[in-house]
């Protein structure tokens, strides 16, 4: 599918934004989709380079529909506040696409649940040295290798859709 243009080219962001809203947010709503029917679920994460992880039980619907259907899209939300006297909200979004991957090997259950844990835990070393000891047979791992992203500015005249990989490394 062929990407939108950004419609109000001042929605834009510089793609420094676009990495502090990922590293500060918690949080991502995916969408996906399966035999024509929709799915939205919330989920806390881990970013590293160009991709998202998040964890889950080892059945269930997300499992269900994205072992149908790999695709997805992603949104993570900055809100800003309502702004007082002008009945609008003040708020930034990242989108973006990507595939989800199922982690198989403990080595890589390890490496991501760290990565979640040190990104969102106050206290990580404590939590890794409880989390991480245990078995993780019973918890599934999802990686989502990021495929595209939003507009980012280029300059105010021309804006584009860029694959979330290659800016990861201009930072």
């Amino acid at each position: 599918m062929k990407p939108y243009h950004i419609r109000r080219q001042e929605k834009s962001m510089e793609k420094e934004e676009i990495f502090s809203i990922i590293k500060e947010k918690t949080h991502v709503t995916l969408s996906m989709c399966c035999n024509e029917e929709p799915y939205l679920v919330t989920v806390n994460y881990a970013f590293d380079r160009d991709s998202f992880y998040f964890h889950c039980a080892n059945e269930g619907k997300k499992l269900d529909f994205l072992k149908k259907n790999n695709k997805i899209y992603g949104q993570i939300l900055d809100d800003r506040g309502y702004i007082t006297g002008e009945c609008n909200y003040n708020y930034a979004t990242v989108q973006f696409t990507g595939e989800a991957s199922f982690l198989e090997s403990e080595e890589e259950k390890y490496y991501a649940l760290a990565l979640m844990i040190d990104q969102l835990e106050a206290d990580p070393e404590k939590v890794k040295k409880e989390m991480l000891s245990r078995n993780l047979s019973g918890v599934t791992i999802i990686k989502t290798l990021t495929l595209s992203c939003p507009p980012i500015k280029q300059n105010l005249q021309r804006l584009r859709y860029v694959p979330l990989q290659n800016f990861c490394r201009e930072l």
